[in-house]
């Protein structure tokens, strides 16, 4: 069964591409693997607009919607300082929208 192996099939207009592998760790979207993002099928229906990478204004939407658990809150630090390439303003906006648990 696939849900054993964590994959689940879903239409790829509902998927997104993963930009980072730490975006894996802390968005709650369908998301293409950052691995396999990078293959040229998921380049090739990037092209295609059949699937979209994920954006910034997804991703604070999602995290405005979200309750990080402190592990995901580690994989967004991460995120943000090592991956985004996000200017200081996305920065501070994304770190006022934060929600964890411990």
């Amino acid at each position: 069964s696939t849900s054993q192996i964590g994959f689940s099939l879903i239409q790829s207009s509902r998927a997104y591409l993963s930009t980072s592998k730490h975006l894996e760790t802390f968005v709650s979207l369908p998301l293409v693997p950052f691995d396999c993002a990078q293959t040229d099928f998921f380049k090739m229906l990037r092209r295609r607009e059949m699937v979209r990478e994920l954006g910034y204004q997804t991703i604070l939407t999602n995290i405005r919607e979200s309750v990080l658990s402190v592990h995901e809150l580690i994989g967004l630090l991460r995120w943000l300082c090592v991956d985004s390439g996000a200017d200081k303003s996305y920065v501070k906006q994304v770190l006022s929208e934060i929600y964890y648990r411990e």
